[in-house]
């Protein structure tokens, strides 16, 4: 009568490490996926401050059209309306970068939540 005991006893163990296998495998991945959204969070940083500076030069350069008033007041216009697209185009594209950065940065919340979930799992199992 011990003997199928201990053979169902091994077997839960057998089952219990190609879990834990299979978790940390997962857990793995996931820092793997965290990993490449932290890049990709500081990649769209880095372009984010890249667009403001266009940004701010943008504005110098509008700032300077202003100061040379002595040119035609349509070639003015015209100039302005020009720059006055690139800086709409310019905060359109940071709004979208801004909305990438909020999606990664919940998608890191997330898979942080669920590295510590699997952390506590792997730790349970131990006991």
């Amino acid at each position: 009568m011990e003997k199928p005991q201990v053979l169902i006893l091994q077997n839960e163990l057998k089952e219990l490490h190609k879990n834990m296998e299979s978790q940390h495998d997962l857990m793995e991945k996931k820092g793997e996926i965290a990993h490449k959204i932290k890049k990709e969070l500081k990649k769209l940083k880095t372009i984010d401050m890249e667009k403001k500076t266009i940004l701010n030069n943008n504005l110098d350069i509008i700032c300077n059209l202003e100061s040379k008033i002595v040119k035609s007041p349509q070639r003015i216009k015209k100039e302005l309306k020009i720059l006055s697209n690139k800086i709409e185009n310019e905060k359109i594209s940071i709004s979208k970068n801004n909305e990438k950065l909020k999606y990664d940065t919940n998608k890191y919340q997330q898979l942080s939540i669920l590295n510590e979930l699997i952390n506590t799992r792997m730790n349970e199992m131990k006991q």
